[in-house]
């Protein structure tokens, strides 16, 4: 089973979009991007293993969403979410019109919610002891350190069991977990809506005719550093924090499934530190959770 290095992903992407101008100079950005949208998705369908448990879920949010896509953003489009096993780990990532979600993020916000309900609040013991472990694992991952038992279809990445729940608290959990995903399913749309990878490219272009010399190296390194740098990625994080608690309202979500995800995030933080490349590219999630809650009363929640 073959694993997808985030950085990997970001110089295929770079690597498309430089070839792009002499493959099909004549196309358009627009539809560059659609064309390269085409391709991830087809190397993701045939060379990565899908993950299908979460379809179901996948489906239900994608519809209540999709349905108010055009209120939200004006204009409608196709956004193709996809899980799967990769080195991403606690994370997810953006294309055009592609959202590819790790297996250890849905498995981490399904435990996540099951242990908030049975405990009570994040603030106990096994939240703690949860977060240690989706740390470990989401490092080990990126490391390309893979141990993960895909067989085990109920617990792959062996994270530490909950109590048995009542069936009320199953259905709780249950809610809990559809508004963490959908909160999920909208920061990642949003930055499909907002063509905010179309933006990052756009700069990079910019900022490599500044470079004398094409075909000095530092033009391609010059690139990804430009498409991963942290002030250009907080600047869109925020307004897809903000974008996606409108959407999360207008398709009938609250915003406790967003603050929740953020709140144990934060014990992440303290654990992965700073230097780590989600919060490097990332506002502090105090920050994220106080604006999107001053996002969420803008828009008519209490």
């Amino acid at each position: 089973m073959r694993k997808l290095n985030k950085n990997v992903i970001a110089l295929i992407l770079l690597f498309c979009f430089m070839a792009g101008f002499v493959t099909v100079a004549a196309q358009s950005l627009e539809q560059q991007l659609q064309y390269y949208d085409q391709q991830m998705y087809a190397q993701f369908s045939t060379m990565y293993s899908q993950d299908s448990r979460y379809n179901g879920y996948l489906n239900e949010i994608a519809g209540n969403i999709n349905s108010t896509i055009y209120q939200v953003f004006g204009e409608d489009k196709q956004i193709v979410f996809l899980v799967c096993p990769s080195r991403l780990g606690f994370n997810a990532v953006s294309f055009y019109r592609l959202i590819i979600f790790d297996s250890l993020l849905l498995d981490s916000l399904r435990y996540l919610a099951m242990g908030k309900v049975y405990y009570g609040g994040l603030d106990n013991r096994y939240i703690d002891q949860l977060a240690y472990n989706v740390a470990k694992t989401s490092r080990s991952h990126q490391m390309g350190q893979d141990t993960t038992n895909y067989y085990d279809t109920a617990n792959p990445f062996n994270l530490p069991p909950v109590g048995p729940l009542t069936a009320q608290q199953q259905q709780q959990a249950a809610v809990l977990f559809k508004e963490m995903l959908a909160s999920w399913m909208c920061h990642e749309g949003s930055h499909c809506m907002l063509d905010h990878i179309k933006i990052k490219l756009q700069r990079m272009a910019q900022s490599n005719q500044q470079l004398s010399s094409q075909n000095d190296p530092r033009v391609f390194q010059n690139s990804v550093n430009q498409y991963m740098s942290a002030k250009i990625n907080q600047e869109l994080e925020k307004e897809a924090d903000t974008t996606a608690t409108r959407w999360l309202l207008a398709s009938g979500y609250s915003v406790e499934g967003f603050v929740t995800w953020l709140k144990f995030a934060e014990k992440l933080e303290k654990i992965l530190g700073t230097e780590n490349a989600y919060i490097r590219t990332h506002p502090r999630c105090s920050e994220r959770i106080k604006y999107i809650r001053e996002a969420a009363r803008q828009y008519g929640y209490k």
